[in-house]
């Protein structure tokens, strides 16, 4: 009789076990179901680069696989009609390109924008974009936009140049770039032709150029005392600061949706890109900056690069453009200077000159 009672009790347990055991894995099987990314499909990216002494000059398309394939010879055609043109100041170059035929061109974005040209061209279920953009030649700057372009079709970034010679091919100057993966097809708005009739409107110095300020700012703002001013390089930026060894601060205003931003801002911190429009949203709070409709994120990934591995940003859409209020570095670093980034964001207000 003990025996018997022993058995049915070894049994008992057994099945508990069992019991909790398939419970943890229906658990398992549904986390796993929560993180799937439904906006995902399978996306073609091709890039084109040209290098022209201390700038280079992006060709990219990106959608559907079979989508971009139907238009890769017209692609292709557009980045080897490239001419480029000393302007009269001879400071920079101006770019011509032959159009291809079906394709509408973007109205002209405010001079000095980094997006020297933009393309669209119907599609289903979005059409497709095709953006020209011009930046300065920074150091390792062909393995670090290889890696970018990797992140937004979720493959696993190059690290070296052995690895970076395989994912590109060379024709003359020419760099190209074709990658294809799971991705969210995005599309951004086009810039407001205003900004090109009216260049009072934002004015950028040239690329490379050293300003105590940039692009002007549309808000008047009080920055903490200990943090310091420092010139600003890039054609998109009005201000910028930098806290201690490793913190930076910037006011930039550059176009694109919010999806594409904080994809953009993930990158940087070694988080996959390619979240959809609904995923995004649910990352940001939106709040009110100098009496307007904003979003703030923050973005944090402990694996991600050291030196930059978190960034709070603020996104303040105005006038068919965003201004971007933004603190990046290490991650107790911003922790540590994130009090100080609220109150800087809360003393904005609108520039009324």
């Amino acid at each position: 009789m003990r025996f018997l009672r022993a058995c049915l009790l070894l049994f008992s347990l057994c099945s508990a076990a069992l019991v909790g055991c398939e419970k943890d894995r229906r658990e398992e099987e549904i986390m796993v179901e929560e993180v799937t990314h439904p906006g995902r499909q399978p996306i073609r990216l091709r890039a084109a680069c040209i290098k022209r002494d201390d700038v280079i000059w992006f060709f990219r398309i990106l959608g559907p696989v079979d989508e971009v394939g139907k238009h890769v010879k017209e692609f292709d055609e557009l980045v080897r009609s490239a001419k480029f043109e000393k302007q009269k100041d001879k400071k920079a170059e101006k770019i011509i390109l032959v159009q291809p035929k079906d394709w509408r061109k973007d109205p002209a974005g405010p001079p000095g924008a980094i997006r020297q040209a933009g393309y669209r061209i119907d599609a289903k279920p979005k059409e497709l974009e095709v953006t020209v953009i011009k930046l300065p030649a920074g150091e390792d700057w062909l393995i670090s936009n290889v890696a970018r372009w990797q992140k937004i079709v979720n493959e696993p970034p190059v690290q070296d140049r052995e690895a970076l010679e395989k994912k590109i091919t060379r024709e003359g100057e020419i760099v190209w770039v074709d990658l294809t993966g799971l991705g969210v097809h995005t599309v951004s708005k086009p810039p407001e032709p205003l900004a090109a009739a009216n260049p009072k409107r934002m004015q950028f110095p040239l690329p490379g150029q050293h300003q105590p300020r940039g692009l002007k700012s549309a808000f008047k703002y009080e920055a903490p005392k200990d943090w310091q001013q420092t010139p600003v390089t890039k054609p998109f930026m009005a201000d910028r600061y930098e806290i201690g060894d490793d913190v930076q601060v910037s006011l930039t205003s550059v176009g694109g949706s919010l999806v594409e931003n904080v994809n953009r801002w993930r990158t940087e911190v070694g988080l996959p890109g390619n979240l959809n429009e609904a995923e995004a949203a649910r990352l940001t709070e939106a709040r009110m900056v100098a009496g307007l409709k904003a979003y703030y994120v923050d973005i944090s990934n402990p694996a991600g690069p050291p030196e930059k591995n978190r960034s709070l940003a603020v996104t303040i859409p105005m006038d068919k453009t965003n201004w971007f209020i933004k603190m990046w570095g290490p991650k107790d670093s911003v922790e540590k200077n994130k009090v100080a980034f609220d109150k800087f964001v809360e003393s904005f207000k609108l520039d009324a000159r």
